[in-house]
Parts: structure tokens; sequence; C-alpha cells
């Protein structure tokens, strides 16, 4: 007597080595669009950028400079690949390679400034920088999800002060005023 069993089981593996097959032979996704390889680039340096940042927003200079010294690497190697032939949708940008050098400039100069222990100073150096990459993506038409966080923070921002003194909802003007604040 044949086991049902054992025609699933041949069934899922041969279902199995097909999908494996099809994952294998699927191209890369850096081959397949130069714009997304870049934003991954970015994106890699970017985090060693956010580290940074938090570790000097709390005056931790030292632990900070690990971070830098991986951002100057990580975005050197973005200026190195992208800044003389951009990716599709920076292409036409006259301004693409000179950002990408000045956030270049900037890491190296926050490096520098939190090695030698001056953690304010360092922060105060990076803190364009996330406003210079947004404004390359804007100028370009390109929106990231970085951008909506960007966004979302500045609105948390806004609301940040009714933390502790909420409007008067049961007040039109409050309210209309709040909705005229949050639309902007």
């Amino acid at each position: 007597m044949r086991r049902i069993g054992s025609g699933i089981q041949k069934a899922i593996a041969k279902l199995a080595i097909l999908v494996m097959l099809g994952m294998a032979l699927q191209p890369a996704t850096s081959q397949a669009d130069p714009a997304e390889a870049f934003h991954k680039a970015v994106s890699d340096a970017y985090g060693h950028y956010r580290e940074s940042f938090f570790y000097l927003r709390r005056g931790n200079a030292m632990t900070a400079a690990f971070e830098l010294e991986a951002l100057v690497e990580k975005w050197g190697a973005v200026v190195a690949t992208y800044a003389k032939s951009p990716p599709a949708p920076y292409a036409k940008d006259a301004k693409f390679a000179a950002t990408l050098g000045e956030v270049n400039e900037i890491a190296k100069k926050a490096f520098d400034t939190a090695a030698e222990n001056d953690a304010k100073t360092a922060y105060d150096m990076l803190a364009p920088v996330r406003y210079m990459l947004a404004d390359m993506r804007k100028r370009n038409g390109v929106l990231l999800f970085r951008d909506h966080v960007e966004a979302a923070n500045l609105a948390f921002r806004e609301l940040f002060k009714y933390r502790r003194n909420p409007p008067n909802f049961n007040d039109p003007a409050s309210v209309k005023a709040l909705r005229a604040q949050l639309d902007t």
C-alpha cells in the first residue's frame, strides 16, 4: 500500500528546489539598480552618522570618534564610487558631487574634533548633514523612508511642547491654531 505522505513530501521537495533555483538565478540588487546600491551605501554610512550623533549629544566624544572613523571610511567610498558617476535620479544634479564632498569634509573635521574630546563642537559640525542629504534627495525628486522619519520627528518636536501643557480642546480658537500649526 502506498503512503499518502510520501507524495506530498516529494511535491514539497520539488517546490523547494524550484524556489531555491529561482532565487539563485535572480540578479543581485546592486547590479540591477545603481540608485538602490547608492542608497544602500549611503544608508550604511549614515548609520555611523546617527550613532556618532547620539554619542556626541551625550558628551561622549571618544566613543563617537569610533563611529566617525567608520563614517569617514564608508562615506569616502560613497564619494569615490558615485561623485563622478551619479545614479540616474541624481544624474542632472549640478550640486550632487559637491554635496557628497562637503559631507565627507564635515565627517573628517568632526572626527578630528571628537578625537580631541570636543563633543559639542563635533556635534554642531555634524548637525547640518541630515538636512544636506534631505535637500539633495528633495531637489532630485527622491523620497525615501528616511524622509518620512525626519518629517515625523519634526512634527513630534512641534507637538512636544503640549506634553505637559495640552491645548484647550473645548476652545475652537485653540483647536484651530493647533491645526494650523500642524498643517505647516
